[in-house]
């Protein structure tokens, strides 16, 4: 039967490369036991043949008429306490003294026993009347002169049956390892199982193939970081969208559509965390460009703030017109015209007072228009005089941080509430500065109002939160800084080098 699941095979790959292993470490041991056995079947029958040679009582025997009669029993008597398979004590021409059959006395040794008669010592495992064995031959002297050999040997079937008793304790330990084995095969493969949700390599292929195209597809942005808050996983659009700030991005610090800052880019970031067995391995961020819609509704609020300033105005110059015309239908012509004279001149003098010193006419409008809805709200909007800002500045930039210091002041003074708001402008020729502040109620201790999402407002739509952070960004743009204080209300103060200005209009 084929095994076609992928713990089916690892396991069943494992359980081969074990049974292997063990079988060929038996073999191993077997082998190394029976090298070792024959070596010292060897020197033990070297060191027995050098004892029976060094016998006081072998030359007189040797000269004796019959010294097969003295040395069979001698070499009997050795060779079983010895524990060897035989003894031979033969002429240096290779005739036999003693044997262990007495019918081979008198006949010639088989083996090798010439380098022995030239008075060197010989071991060798060759095959003898008794069968194979391991055999040593040493000579034996008497006065110098080679007179016998003596050959000691152990029949390797007697190294075999030591080998073979040793086999039960090896098979034995081999057949617990191979269940241990087995049984660690059995468990990796069980978590292999369950790390890949029971799922087969095809299947983690192509489930890898769908999730990376639906991935790198999407609209939103995407990363992954892993446990230790790295990103691990970052999607196309989400490169584009965060560029070199992906390095700053702190997925713990999100929540649901949280507001982001990343370039010139508004960005909504929602965090998610990645559990497995109820632990934490990872976390999800997902990002939405809003930079399109934010800067949609800004045009909108614009467009909405220039409505409410041009029926402000529209309301008060009928105001103004009605009395006009009573005092015409009076008779008193010159008190009418004395009236749309101070108004004109007072529309003037604002206009002029703002175009004197402020070179840059978006600004000027601007300031002109938040001063109809200041006094819409029944705050009153006030320019220092002596207004100076240089032309050179971006006017969007400009427009950004003015804009949004002025709705920040009027959001905080209320609808409900009245008061001032004073905007300071002024130039020496090496910063522009930029300060607004209102008789509110001041800034909230300990708190960044610069971070992206930071805001003392009632919650409300997407986007509260993002006017002082949108100030930031500009000025730090611009190569300023932006400063916040409270001081009978709050006070901003934005501070613009001029030596950033050549950059600037490159």
């Amino acid at each position: 039967m084929r095994v076609k699941s992928l713990a089916g095979r690892l396991l069943l790959l494992q359980l081969t490369v074990v049974a292997v292993t063990v079988a060929a470490g038996a073999l191993i041991t077997v082998l190394v036991a029976r090298e070792r056995t024959e070596t010292a079947a060897r020197d033990r029958s070297l060191t027995i043949a050098r004892t029976v040679a060094a016998l006081p009582d072998l030359p007189p025997a040797l000269k004796s008429d019959d010294p097969s009669r003295t040395l069979q029993p001698l070499t009997e008597r050795v060779r079983k306490v010895a524990r060897v398979d035989f003894i031979t004590i033969m002429r240096p021409d290779g005739v036999r003294y003693t044997h262990p059959n007495p019918r081979l006395i008198g006949q010639h040794f088989v083996g090798t026993y010439a380098p022995a008669a030239q008075g060197r010592t010989i071991t060798e495992t060759t095959k003898g009347t008794l069968g194979q064995s391991v055999r040593a031959v040493v000579p034996v002297r008497d006065g110098g002169r080679v007179v016998a050999l003596v050959a000691v040997g152990v029949l390797t079937d007697a190294i075999g049956e030591e080998v073979a008793a040793l086999l039960p304790g090896l098979l034995s330990l081999a057949a617990v390892i191979l269940l241990i084995g087995s049984l660690l095969s059995l468990l990796l493969a069980r978590r292999v199982k369950r790390q890949t949700l029971g799922l087969e390599p095809q299947e983690i292929t192509t489930l890898y193939a769908h999730h990376d195209a639906t991935l790198h597809a999407l609209r939103e942005g995407v990363v992954v970081f892993d446990e230790s808050g790295r990103p691990a996983l970052v999607n196309d659009h989400a490169q584009r969208l965060l560029g070199p700030d992906l390095a700053t991005l702190e997925p713990g610090e999100l929540k649901d559509d949280a507001p982001l800052i990343a370039g010139d880019r508004v960005l909504l970031a929602s965090s998610r965390a990645v559990e497995r067995d109820g632990r934490r391995v990872g976390t999800v961020v997902t990002l939405r460009d809003r930079t399109e819609v934010e800067t949609l509704a800004r045009e909108l609020g614009a467009v909405t703030a220039l409505a409410d300033a041009l029926r402000a105005q529209t309301h008060e110059a009928a105001n103004r017109l009605h009395v006009i015309a009573g005092l015409v239908e009076l008779g008193r012509t010159e008190e009418a015209i004395e009236l749309a004279g101070s108004e004109a001149a007072s529309a003037q003098d604002l206009l002029g007072h703002l175009g004197e010193g402020i070179e840059e006419p978006v600004l000027v409008a601007l300031l002109l228009g938040k001063t109809a809805t200041a006094r819409e709200r029944g705050v009153t909007l006030r320019v220092r005089p002596g207004a100076r800002l240089c032309s050179g500045f971006p006017p969007t930039e400009l427009a950004t941080i003015v804009g949004n210091l002025v709705d920040n002041a009027l959001e905080a003074l209320g609808p409900d509430r009245e008061g001032t708001v004073t905007v300071t402008l002024a130039d020496d020729g090496d910063h522009a500065t930029i300060e607004v502040r209102d008789d509110g109620p001041g800034l909230p201790p300990d708190t960044d109002i610069f971070e992206p999402g930071v805001t003392t407002k009632p919650a409300g739509p997407v986007g509260r939160g993002l006017g002082l952070a949108l100030v930031k960004r500009a000025a730090t743009k611009l190569g300023g800084t932006v400063e916040a204080r409270t001081e009978d209300g709050a006070v901003f103060t934005v501070r613009l080098p001029h030596a950033q200005l050549p950059a600037l209009t490159r």
